[in-house]
């Protein structure tokens, strides 16, 4: 019997993981909402690229 990888299991709809250098007045911005700050951040980016 074939034993499961176990982890989280693979999201529909999968991000990418980048590196990428900001203002950093632009990520205290998001950073001051407190945790979870890249969501919103993510947000952001899609509405600027007309994707939202």
């Amino acid at each position: 019997m074939r034993r499961s990888a176990g982890g989280r299991p693979k999201a529909a709809n999968s991000k990418v993981a980048v590196s990428l250098r900001l203002d950093p007045e632009g990520v205290a911005r998001f950073k001051a909402d407190g945790p979870g700050w890249q969501t919103p951040m993510n947000q952001a980016l899609r509405d600027a690229a007309g994707l939202s």
